[in-house]
């Protein structure tokens, strides 16, 4: 909350859509600083899906950031009407311009993302929450905001547990059977727990 308080100029908040826990407090710091939080079509639709008490496109302060590329996708799965929902709350590049200051936009690193700052004019002041696993985070990148004069704030708090953690609930479900999911060592669950099947990519467990 500190950053956007102390922001001059557009904050982009580096986050997975699928973090909801974070994205909910992105929102809340947004309503206490006075800043409107703009979110890709992507994260509205995750947003959307689950409803409840989540923030949503057509909330106060909240405002959907189109891409063609995203738009293009939504439309030709068949929900061009959702489509039309969320271009109702959208916010063009000349307003996020006049109200930089008071904005928390999420961002990507990709070629989007350096379109938005081509077109944003003044970057003095730029600021990126970098709120993902700091592998992600490519030397390529970080060089790419250095000679932007773009200063990236890393604040993330991973949400992995430890082997010990796991091993402890693993022993309290007694699940039938235990399936190991993103990690770089699946292999390695089998000597640890009963009952592990690993799956390769693609591969459907039937229920």
């Amino acid at each position: 909350m500190d950053v956007l308080k102390e922001a001059c100029n557009i904050t982009f908040l580096f986050v997975s859509s699928q973090n909801i826990d974070r994205l909910v407090s992105a929102f809340k710091a947004c309503r206490k600083t006075g800043t409107t939080f703009v979110i890709d079509l992507y994260t509205a639709l995750i947003l959307h899906r689950l409803e409840g008490k989540l923030p949503q496109f057509n909330w106060r302060d909240v405002r959907v950031k189109l891409s063609k590329g995203h738009a293009k996708i939504l439309a030709e799965s068949g929900h061009e009407k959702l489509l039309h929902k969320f271009n109702s709350s959208r916010i063009d590049i000349d307003e996020l311009e006049q109200n930089k200051k008071k904005i928390l936009m999420i961002g990507r690193g990709n070629e989007y993302f350096k379109r938005i700052l081509n077109n944003l004019g003044d970057l003095e002041g730029v600021k990126i929450i970098y709120s993902m696993w700091e592998g992600y985070l490519t030397p390529k990148f970080e060089k790419y905001c250095r000679e932007k004069g773009i200063q990236i704030d890393k604040i993330h708090t991973s949400g992995h547990a430890n082997p010990e953690d796991l091993e402890k609930f693993a022993n309290a479900l007694k699940p039938k059977v235990l399936i190991p999911m993103h990690t770089f060592e699946p292999e390695g669950f089998a000597e640890l727990y009963d009952n592990v099947k690993v799956l390769n990519d693609g591969e459907v467990y039937e229920v």
